[in-house]
């Protein structure tokens, strides 16, 4: 087969490279053209001409300046709401139109070409439905990993489901896939079902004989004064770690801080010993590589490999960096460099570096000896190895992937949380021998791998959403995200789209809690044979259960989203037998898998110094109460003990706090657990919830006695088994008197209860049923993995690539006051209606509306934040753009805005005179005026 090679790049190899991508295109396709003709064909600077590049003699590069139609695209976006780096999409926008020159010219060149490497997913619509040409993906990133840290801003989420369905499709296509790290194609392998003999690593490299240039520079000792290095280009993951370091130099004034390439010009100026190079020749980079002290890498976000870690181990540079900043090197802490999180750690290890630089210069020995096979021509070597087998056909025809997929759906995100609920989902998930994605919401989207085959897409709320929300906090002062999340997941582009795609070929979905399951519909819709599993935590329609007013709207919107998910649910997954049972009473079929917990290796020490009492607990309701009563009655009553709560359970305690009394907050796993190994005496004094306990599982596999309420320990065998006491709670002061002053005891009961966690906790064993009906699912037929498309929208998100705004005081209104719906106006007499109550109802009905709530000649504009937003505008300059007015009651006020509202033609609606807002007329009056009526489309 020919061994010509057509390379697409949506930006130029600059020689010499300013970025790591210049770099990896560059180096590679220099040292592959000593076996192959390469063309690469790359999108440049707008207002230019086109160029032939001649790189090597058998590496040209075709340099196409962006046109009128590139900069079409680039505008639909930028109307869109998309903010941060939007080149690679504007280059697909662009890519799709049959009238581009570049795409004409892409069509041209790959009839001819033996095979086409595309550097990204932007390229993908290039060639799309050109049937003959071979493909290859050269992913420089896990693109879709890597689009939320890029792109911002309101059409974030919309921008990275058209990221997922570019690679998506391309993955599928190519023959081969290329990626710089395992975890990049394990992600396309788990996402796309990409086969696995289809994937290679072909790692980033280094130069050698600069490396060794600058090596052989660097001087037998350090500087006097510490000379600290940090490189970058103006990569998101660049500029967030460069920030880092401005607050590192004002902790060490004894060193000087150099911030140099692109990236230096993104922040802004620091302490006099925060020096910003700016953009660097290489002899200029050299000459800071040589002199450098130590080079500092603190990236803590990102896809791919870093090329500045390679390039620095290359080098024999010492090296402080994050673990993230290596990833995928085979470099390890106290051997090649030094790791650190971020945070008073890392300033700790930057200083015993300094101290002891023999040590330093050791590590970076080794760090140099261990990179070295991964020079760009050892790499490129591989990379033709990989290519031939494309081109030369020795893969086969693709194949479907054999390993069904299950998909997940939870309301909150669980990477790197310690809650019970969190940690129940990453453990049952990850044992269900599948390939699991588990869907959420998230500040940005973002990908998180959980495990060996789960991952975690997490994608921003609308918004619509995070307005009601606010709203919902600022009328009521209740919290209720999960209940939120019902009422607008179902209408968020972004994750109905990805959900559609993903049940394309899924052999189970899984709910976790019931808030997702307004999402059931777009799944079955999809597929309408797709087994539906509830995995529920606790029974939601008791646990929300309300008396009146908000609350008791909420609680009925959870009880109804529950009945509806459990009655088409193949199996409800139950955590303790009550929750079982109530099911069961509902017709549904269950299945009991209790809490569990990971089991420290070893017997548990007797923790050292004074005893210490803790309380685990999450932000949840009745784990803040239980929290409460600890620091108001059982910590002060005890004052000759100490008391430790973990978790979020004591965020609001507000002061004054007992002296005796600690909160540690939410901590990550291992400070989690070192925690718990300082505790005598474990209390749940919860007297109120659902489900079962799973602190009670982490208590007992800690080695930890047991102190709680009747309530606190329900679902496991304190008392039977001897792993500790159950009492009200105003006994419990004097039971933990009693154990304490019993050492011997103490410590028999937490043998007892560390044997009783590895018998009946561990989660391996209790996963089995569940495990098994899974694999039951997904032994069905169905459709086969990698053969599900879907399809990529073809404009900006929908009501935001085009919206003109209103003149006059409407523009003003909303420059000020960021409005992100219809306007729905309360009078000043409407006392008598919750607003709480009917922002809840409107959405639950399926309109969500911002709403003013007038005061006279003042009002609030909710949606705005926790307080609202006072309006600085008089009633005759909002009233017209209202889609209704709602009255409560009657007085001068009202009265004056009824006639206001009547003149500009907007409907009123009194609630009063239809019975109030549970009346069957008075919603659905004020939803018809809400779809009907004046309001502009936001």
């Amino acid at each position: 087969m020919s061994r010509d090679l057509l390379v697409l790049s949506y930006f130029p190899a600059v020689w010499p490279p300013r970025s790591g991508g210049e770099a990896r295109l560059g180096h590679l396709y220099r040292a592959l053209g000593a076996d192959w003709s390469v063309t690469l064909l790359s999108a440049s600077d707008a207002g230019g001409a086109f160029a032939e590049v001649r790189h090597t003699e058998r590496f040209r590069e075709l340099r196409v300046p962006k046109d009128a139609v590139w900069e079409r695209a680039a505008a639909r976006l930028a109307r869109s709401g998309l903010a941060g780096d939007r080149a690679g999409l504007a280059f697909a926008l662009a890519a799709a139109d049959p009238e581009w020159g570049l795409r004409r010219m892409a069509r041209d060149l790959a009839a001819r070409a033996g095979l086409v490497v595309h550097e990204s997913p932007f390229s993908e619509p290039l060639l799309a439905g050109l049937e003959g040409v071979r493909e290859v993906y050269g992913a420089h990133n896990h693109e879709a990993s890597l689009v939320g840290e890029t792109a911002t801003g309101a059409g974030a989420g919309e921008a990275w489901l058209r990221v997922w369905r570019l690679e998506r499709r391309l993955a599928r296509r190519a023959e081969v896939v290329l990626a710089p790290s395992f975890e990049d194609l394990e992600r396309m392998r788990l996402l796309y079902g990409v086969e696995a003999h289809r994937l290679y690593e072909i790692p980033n490299g280094f130069d050698p004989e600069a490396a060794a240039a600058v090596a052989a520079r660097r001087p037998p000792r350090p500087e006097e004064r510490p000379l600290l290095a940090f490189l970058g280009s103006a990569h998101p993951p660049n500029v967030e770690a460069a920030a880092s370091l401005a607050t590192l130099a004002a902790e060490m004034p004894e060193a000087d801080v150099v911030i140099a390439g692109g990236v230096s010009s993104a922040i802004p100026e620091g302490p006099p010993n925060l020096i910003r190079a700016g953009l660097l020749d290489p002899a200029a980079k050299a000459d800071l590589l040589a002199r450098a002290s130590l080079f500092l890498d603190p990236v803590a976000t990102g896809s791919g490999t870093s090329l500045k870690a390679l390039e620095v181990a290359a080098c024999g540079l010492p090296c402080l960096a994050t673990p993230f900043a290596v990833r995928g090197l085979d470099l390890h802490d106290g051997v090649h460099l030094t790791l650190r999180e971020r945070g008073p750690g890392f300033v700790a290890a930057l200083r015993g570096l300094l101290a002891d630089p023999g040590r330093a210069e050791r590590m970076a020995e080794a760090a140099r000896r261990a990179v070295a096979p991964m020079a760009w021509g050892l790499v490129a070597r591989d990379l033709g190895r990989a290519l031939a087998q494309a081109v030369d056909g020795r893969l086969g025809p693709h194949a479907p992937g054999r390993a069904p997929l299950v998909v997940a759906l939870n309301d909150y995100p669980v990477a790197g949380r310690e809650t019970g609920g969190a940690v129940r989902i990453r453990e049952t998930l990850s044992r269900l021998d599948a390939d699991t994605v588990l869907v959420t919401f998230a500040d940005r989207p973002r990908i998180d791998r959980l495990g060996p085959r789960l991952l975690q897409i997490g994608l921003p709320k609308t918004p619509g959403h995070a307005a009601f929300e606010r709203d919902l906090a600022a009328l009521s002062g209740l919290t209720a995200e999960d209940v939120a999340a019902a009422l607008f997941c179902a209408d968020n582009p972004a994750l109905s789209g990805l959900v559609a795609d993903l049940a394309q070929e899924a052999g189970a979905a899984v709910f976790e809690h019931c808030y997702m399951a307004p999402l059931a519909a777009t799944l079955l819709t999809v597929r309408p044979d797709l087994p539906v599993v509830y995995s529920a935590h606790n029974v939601e329609a008791a646990l929300k259960r309300g008396s009146e007013g908000v609350a008791a709207l909420v609680g009925g919107i959870a009880e109804g989203l529950e009945r509806r998910l459990a009655a088409l649910s193949e199996r409800v997954v139950a955590c303790s037998p009550e929750d079982a049972a109530t099911f069961r009473a509902w017709g549904a079929r269950t299945l009991l898998v209790g809490h569990g917990a990971t089991i420290p290796d070893g017997e548990p020490a007797p923790p050292e110094g004074p005893p210490v009492l803790g309380f685990l607990g999450s932000g949840h309701g009745p784990n803040r109460e239980a929290a409460a009563f600890i620091a108001r009655v059982l910590a002060p009553s005890l004052p000759e003990m100490r008391f430790e709560i973990l978790g979020e359970a004591g965020d609001g305690l507000g002061e004054p706090l007992p002296g005796n009394l600690r909160l540690l907050g939410a901590l990550p796993a291992g400070e989690k657990a070192r925690a718990l190994s300082g505790w005598s005496l474990a209390l749940n004094p919860v007297e109120t919830g659902g489900g079962a306990n799973l602190k009670l599982a982490d208590y007992l596999a800690h080695g930890l006695p047991v102190l709680a309420t009747p309530f606190g320990g329900r679902g496991f065998p304190i008392e039977a088994e001897g792993l500790g006491r159950i009492a009200p709670r105003e006994s419990l002061a004097r039971l933990a008197q009693h154990l304490l002053a019993d050492p011997a005891g103490l410590a028999a009961t937490a043998r007892r209860a560390r044997a009783f966690a590895r018998t009946h906790l561990d989660w391996d064993r209790l996963t089995v049923p569940y495990r098994a009906e899974i694999g039951a699912m997904l032994a069905r037929p169905g459709p086969p993995r990698g053969q599900g498309d879907g399809a990529v929208p073809t404009d900006p998100s929908p009501g935001q690539a085009d919206a003109d705004l209103s003149p006059g005081e409407l523009a003003h209104l909303r420059a000020t006051v960021g409005l992100v719906r219809p306007l729905v106006a309360l009078s000043p007499a409407a006392g008598t209606v919750d607003p709480a109550a009917l922002a809840v109802a409107l959405a639950a009905a399926g309109s969500a509306a911002g709403l003013v709530v007038a005061e006279g000649e003042a009002a609030r504009l909710l949606s705005a934040g926790p307080l609202g937003a006072p309006l600085a505008l008089p009633a005759e300059a909002w009233i017209a753009e209202c889609a209704a007015l709602v009255v409560g009651g009657q007085d001068a006020g009202t009265d004056r805005l009824v006639a206001l509202a009547r003149m500009a033609g907007v409907p009123v609606v009194s609630l009063a005179e239809a019975g109030g807002l549970a009346s069957e007329t008075a919603i659905p009056e004020l939803l018809r005026r809400l779809r009907e009526g004046p309001a502009p489309q936001l």
